[in-house]
């Protein structure tokens, strides 16, 4: 049984999907306590800090694992940056920074870009090579 190539785009945009939202969603739910609105420096701040900032670091996982899908299926840029800014989030987790919010929305902007064009266009064989003309 030999899989086409048209049949692989589909299936890698659907594993995408099912790993960016759950990473998404564990992020989101560990930036919530991570990142803090208002903060009264109490023992149950810096905890619920701390907590947030590891689920935070678990949810990072399975993103990075949607952005390696993204860029198997040649879609390059795309995978690049939800793999780049799932990265960065990591990096700030305990940073308490508000640019983690802005770094979520670009990650779920792009994957969901990525998962477009997976659909549209997808996995093709490698690209024929340019050879210039001589002389």
């Amino acid at each position: 049984m030999t899989s086409s190539p048209t049949g692989r785009g589909p299936l890698l945009a659907l594993a995408t999907v099912v790993t960016g939202l759950a990473g998404a969603a564990i992020v989101y739910r560990g930036l919530v306590d991570a990142v803090s609105v208002v903060d009264f420096n109490t023992d149950l701040d810096r905890q619920l800090r701390r907590e947030g900032a590891r689920q935070v670091l678990v949810g990072c996982l399975p993103l990075i694992v949607a952005g390696g899908l993204l860029l198997v299926g040649r879609a390059r840029w795309t995978g690049g940056l939800v793999v780049g800014c799932a990265l960065l989030i990591a990096l700030l987790a305990r940073a308490d920074s508000a640019v983690s919010w802005v770094l979520l929305a670009v990650l779920v902007l792009a994957g969901s870009v990525g998962c477009v064009r997976l659909l549209v266009r997808p996995a093709q064989g490698p690209r024929p090579v340019r050879r210039s003309a001589p002389g």
